[in-house]
């Protein structure tokens, strides 16, 4: 059974390279091999996490279960597509962390999964999204945009692209509230009405900057079923701590 509890080691936490995981095993004592617990766990048997003098073994006890700290994923551990539940648990704050880069709830999130992401990929070998909307005639802006006509306002569509392009600056690690900077050409070539089913985004990335004000710049594509509605270049999105 595993479960999140979560441990306080004062400022021997480093929330920014090190995640709390929490092994459930009543009643017994576990041994966990981390040499990186001397970096961040104190040396007294008094506090809920502790380090022996080796340096090489972490020793964790709260009541009943066991908890282990671990460093952060890799790039190659983490996931390549994210759901729904996943997107939500993003807006909220509880995937990168409240102050780092989060998606809108709905109404305003606009994708329904991610289904492809990287650092690396895409055309220009700087990382790429893809993510899908799912569209039914109950959407949100339909009955208002406009009576008569239903259109799903272009702004939408573009917000999508930025808000997945900031996705991508999160998932690679990077730190920072999330803002969009601007783009450059905004083409219209099609629209997403009642009638359509399924909408795609492509975030292709052009370039990463990863300095106090952190910037991925990226062209995008909006496609209904299948065919090209948007094309949008150098749509840019910034991290800032401040």
């Amino acid at each position: 059974m595993f479960s999140i509890f979560l441990v306080d080691t004062g400022s021997y936490q480093r929330e920014d390279q090190y995640e709390i995981v929490e092994i459930c095993v009543p009643d017994m004592q576990k041994r966990i091999h981390r040499s990186l617990a001397a970096h961040i766990l104190p040396r007294s048997k008094n506090s809920p996490a502790y380090c022996e003098p080796s340096g090489a073994i972490v020793c964790i006890k709260v009541t009943h279960s066991f908890t282990m700290l671990r460093k952060d994923k890799t790039m190659s551990d983490r996931p390549s597509s994210i759901d729904y539940e996943g997107l939500l648990a993003c807006a909220r704050g509880e995937m990168f962390g409240l102050g780092n880069p989060q998606l809108p709830l709905p109404p305003m999130l606009m994708m329904d999964r991610i289904t492809e992401i990287s650092v690396d990929g895409g055309s220009n070998g700087q990382g790429h999204v893809v993510a899908e909307l799912d569209i039914n005639p109950e959407l949100w802006f339909f009955p208002c945009h406009f009576v008569g006509n239903p259109i799903m306002p272009g702004c939408l569509g573009l917000d999508g692209m930025w808000q997945l392009t900031g996705f991508n600056l999160g998932w690679r690690g990077m730190k920072g509230k999330g803002m969009a900077l601007g783009s450059g050409d905004v083409k219209f070539t099609g629209m997403v009405t009642p009638k359509t089913k399924l909408v795609r985004y492509e975030i292709d990335f052009t370039r990463v900057i990863d300095r106090r004000l952190k910037v991925g710049r990226a062209n995008g594509k909006m496609f209904a079923d299948g065919e090209l509605c948007y094309d949008v270049t150098d749509l840019k999105v910034g991290l800032s701590q401040e």
